[in-house]
């Protein structure tokens, strides 16, 4: 992992190294090596080195011909193949040309659609004098971070926002429709838009060329939802998906150092742990795994340690246990100014990231998006569909019976919620938002103003849903979920916050060919004999621990997190008076707080998540604008 910055002045003014200094300056927590520049005109490339790779990247900006240069943030995952067939404009053999380099040959083989050809974790800023124009490129998962911002004359990109706050002539201000998205609930499909002002994302997929007088973007990549693969047996689908599997965690031991999986004894963290441990006894060129586990108290809803002696023995893996003593949520300005975003980590988030780079690691491996990748819903909403009410009955109870940690009523409430949903066309469902809008102050806290709720009112009724025929289910399910800005707010914070470590985060189950695989197959074999994970614990067989793969419970860290929230409450409220920021800037209504959160405060007695998640995002808004939008941090965003 790198950051890397472009500035490109569309009226050809010559672009001065000062600048991009300044642009790079706030990125250099991140730094192992650099920055380097590269400039040419009326544009400039700023690198900032983080080796997290066995490739020699940290080489950049790269150049090729005369005013053609690149600065790549990332990992390529077919290199082999593109050394293959570029192997004609290469200058040098394959296996010791970097990923920047590989880059660099491929855009002048395919020119502007040659993202498309690239796959891995990957944010590209590309600049061709011949062509005067600057090309912004992001892989389809969106791992890797990438923003822009434009003018009639200047364009700058950059791995981070706070990059771009740092030209002269950004003017830092809030996005009130994001704010609303965020905050209230209002577009969850909104992907562009970012928390400030006229500051836009590349969205995962996508290709942004810019050049003098116009800006431009397409799709250079997408996952095709009508994809269908089909097996003879269930045998021959988990022989697939252990083949997917396998490859995504090899590719994502390509690194310097040892690599750390945060493993707690769950399904999807266990398989990682495991199979990298698998991989490495089989003599395959990989870098050592550590596990990395929090073990919580004798017989509570958390306690996951026998699980952790069953890989040990089965593997031999060193895993590296942290005591939990207590969590706090990490309310300090410069945490939130490196997210640039409204939300606060807990500190069990910083020691685990802390105990890895200690131990070695410059990346970090774990088994976040393995429920929404391995776990699927979709047989049952077909079934109900053809009206299949005894078939949906005992898979019901199947699924039941394998997440015996969720009631039989909760479960089938979820669901039929869900299902209601899913039949409700789009139409239908403005109206019923308005109804719901009248009385759910529980998912709209009154602590917010009238105009932020209105906001995120309307923003929600312009929800709409892909106009795509899907042939299943799953691959529906699937498709949407790449489709909402939760998922890549998820992925950009935590990105940022492995760069103050020196770490690079990657997961697994985000990779392209194993989500392609998973959604092309039908949603009956996903939850295989309506089992939760059916297929992935089949695919899993040899490689987890017996106990572990027919586990049927999941850890509940909601009273932990609770009970945190609740102690920490008092500290919490000092900093949310009449006059913080977030009354100034018009988003919370003084008369309203202090009822509100006392009421609130009651609500953290350990059954529900949403109260955590109510007081985390407001606690993040006053940190994020006194972060951002305060004067004595001037200095702090423009790097010093």
């Amino acid at each position: 992992m790198s950051r890397i910055a472009g500035l490109f002045h569309r009226d050809r003014r010559p672009v001065d190294a000062a600048i991009l200094q300044r642009l790079i300056a706030p990125l250099r927590h991140s730094a192992s090596d650099g920055p380097r520049f590269w400039r040419d005109g009326s544009a400039g490339l700023a690198y900032q080195c983080l080796q997290t790779s066995s490739a020699s990247d940290e080489h950049q900006p790269a150049a090729g011909s005369p005013g053609l240069a690149v600065c790549f943030d990332g990992r390529l995952d077919n290199r082999e193949d593109l050394a293959e067939k570029l192997s004609a404009d290469l200058q040098a053999d394959a296996t010791q040309v970097s990923d920047a380099a590989l880059v660099l040959a491929c855009y002048r083989r395919f020119g502007e659609s040659f993202a498309g050809h690239l796959l891995g974790d990957f944010a590209i800023i590309l600049f061709d004098g011949q062509t005067q124009q600057l090309l912004l490129a992001r892989d389809v998962i969106g791992i890797r971070p990438l923003y822009y911002w434009e003018s009639t004359n200047t364009f700058v990109g950059a791995s981070e926002i706070k990059a771009i706050l740092a030209h002269p002539e950004v003017v830092a201000c809030p996005d009130d429709v994001t704010l609303a998205n965020v905050l209230v609930g209002g577009d969850p499909n909104e992907l562009r838009r970012t928390c400030f002002r006229d500051i836009r994302r590349v969205v995962p997929g996508e290709t942004v060329v810019v050049t003098a007088d116009r800006l431009r973007g397409f799709r250079h990549w997408d996952f095709d939802p009508a994809r269908q693969v089909r097996c003879a047996s269930i045998a021959e689908y988990a022989e697939v998906l252990r083949a997917r599997f396998e490859q995504a965690v090899r590719r994502r031991l390509r690194s310097p150092g040892n690599v750390a999986v945060t493993v707690s004894g769950g399904l999807d963290s266990s398989a990682i742990l495991c199979q990298a441990a698998k991989l490495r006894k089989a003599g395959t060129p990989v870098a050592p795994a550590v596990g990395i586990s929090w073990v919580f108290p004798d017989g509570s809803l958390a306690d996951e340690k026998r699980y952790l002696k069953d890989i040990e023995a089965l593997w031999q893996v060193e895993i590296r246990r942290l005591a939990y003593s207590s969590f706090r949520f990490v309310d300090e300005e410069k945490w939130v100014w490196q997210v640039e975003y409204p939300r606060v980590f807990w500190n069990s988030e910083h020691e685990v990231f802390s105990t890895a780079g200690a131990m070695g690691c410059t990346a970090l491996l774990d088994g976040y998006f393995g429920d929404q990748m391995m776990d699927s819903s979709g047989h049952l909403f077909e079934l109900a569909r053809r009206f299949r009410w005894l078939q949906v009955r005992r898979e019901f109870l199947a699924l039941a019976g394998s997440m015996s940690d969720c009631s039989r009523r909760s479960l089938a409430q979820e669901l039929l919620h869900r299902f209601l949903r899913d039949l409700a066309p789009d139409w239908l469902m403005r109206p019923v938002r308005s109804i719901r809008r009248l009385g759910d102050s529980d998912r709209s806290p009154r602590w917010y103003t009238v105009r932020l709720r209105n906001l995120a009112y309307r923003r929600s009724q312009q929800q709409r849903r892909p106009a795509l025929r899907f042939p299943s289910k799953q691959a529906e399910i699937c498709y949407r979920y790449f489709l909402t800005a939760h998922r890549l707010d998820v992925l950009e914070q935590i990105n940022k916050i492995a760069a103050m470590y020196g770490i690079d985060k990657a997961y697994p189950f985000m990779d392209r060919d194993l989500v392609a695989f998973i959604m092309s197959v039908p949603s009956s074999v996903v939850n295989w004999q309506g089992i939760s994970k059916g297929l992935f614990r089949e695919a899993m067989l040899g490689i987890l621990p017996e106990s572990i793969r027919q586990r049927n419970w999941k850890a509940d860290f909601t009273p932990l997190n609770s009970g945190a929230a609740a102690r920490g409450y008092a500290r919490l409220q000092k900093q949310l008076r009449s006059d913080c920021l977030a009354v100034e800037f018009g988003y919370i209504d003084p008369a309203t707080l202090e009822p509100t959160l006392s009421a609130h405060h009651a609500k953290l007695n350990g059954e529900r998540l949403l109260p955590i998640v109510q007081v985390n995002t407001l606690i993040g808004l006053e940190l994020w604008l006194r972060a951002f939008f305060q004067r004595e941090n001037c200095s702090m965003i423009g790097g010093g």
